[in-house]
């Protein structure tokens, strides 16, 4: 039974959490980590029955979707145990992860009930891939993506994040790569979470500026918009589809419907404030459900409008977050 619907003092429902289970990577992108990052040591990072009460708790609260992100969430040893636990409570659980190692811990994780896959790729030239990640091997996670379309985990969505003068020029490259392998890849705007230096307007690039020049090549339809979605989809000559996520240019803040909690366990009620609320002490300290349930519903009802807010203001951050710690 239902304790409350999450409201926000907008008006807007939440039903979905982005829980991040680690800060840390194996990988050094330059758009989100910074040079020396500074980890969460163990004992900081939510526990498994931590967990398992909190998203036994959202769930009772409306949350019936739940994303796990990181940092990269593979590199934590528990993670199979974690997903079971979610599953126990929700029963649509996404991944976003770098790929790295989907080939070898994919199949238990897909039992366990992790039923989408999101893979970050940025680029798809090899030097450029190894340059972007701090020396990541684009033909592992090219094989961690194989192994997801082999188990069924469909779609699989391949996120690349487009900036200026870096990886811009394969737009075209990355919509055939997915027509080809039966994917959906996703064009994110590079927004101000950046990690090793401060985001810059000049390697922005909107996603009029995305569609119009893949659109030199492809017919794009646009297709209707699914409710509280981030992207915009597009058919591409009746051969597949992409999504485009207009975050900075054309956000879709007025119909949000997502919290994230990070490693530590801070509720963090939108990504473009600072603001955020400390569930871990009250975890630990045994706080009653209700309690924590009132924690909860105090955060949502705080929530920040959004980016929105900013773009109205023509004031836009170069620095609000260290994508890292927030959990993508």
């Amino acid at each position: 039974m239902l304790y409350n619907m999450l409201k926000d003092s907008y008006g807007r429902i939440m039903s979905k959490l982005r829980l991040s289970v680690t800060d840390a990577c194996n990988y050094r992108c330059i758009f989100c980590m910074p040079n020396n990052p500074n980890f969460f040591n163990k004992r900081e990072l939510l526990t498994v029955s931590e967990i398992d009460r909190l998203i036994r708790l959202f769930s009772s609260m409306g949350i019936n979707e739940v994303k796990i992100t990181g940092g990269e969430p593979l590199i934590r040893d528990d993670l199979n145990e974690i997903v079971k636990t979610v599953h126990n409570y929700v029963n649509s659980i996404s991944m976003t992860t770098n790929g790295y190692y989907l080939n070898s811990k994919l199949p238990d994780l897909q039992k366990s009930g992790l039923s989408r896959l999101n893979v970050s790729v940025h680029s798809l030239n090899k030097n450029r891939y190894k340059k972007i990640t701090g020396g990541g091997d684009l033909e592992v996670a090219m094989q961690g993506i194989k192994t997801a379309i082999d188990l069924g985990m469909v779609p699989v969505k391949v996120n690349m994040t487009v900036i200026r003068g870096f990886n811009d020029d394969e737009l075209l490259d990355f919509v055939d790569f997915g027509i080809n392998k039966g994917i959906i890849v996703r064009f994110l705007e590079y927004e101000p979470f950046n990690g090793r230096e401060a985001w810059k307007s000049t390697e922005f690039v909107s996603a009029k500026e995305i569609m119009d020049k893949i659109s030199t090549k492809y017919q794009l339809t646009r297709l209707s918009r699914e409710p509280h979605s981030t992207s915009i989809y597009y058919d591409v000559n009746g051969a597949g589809k992409i999504g485009i996520i207009p975050s900075v240019s054309a956000p879709f803040c007025q119909d949000c419907n997502r919290l994230r909690v990070t490693a530590n366990g801070k509720l963090v009620p939108c990504m473009y404030s600072k603001y955020e609320v400390d569930l871990k002490k009250p975890l630990e300290s045994n706080f009653s459900d209700e309690k924590i349930k009132s924690l909860i519903e105090n955060a949502v009802n705080g929530k920040f409008r959004g980016v929105i807010e900013y773009i109205e203001k023509n004031n836009l951050p170069s620095y609000i977050r260290s994508m890292y710690k927030l959990g993508g």
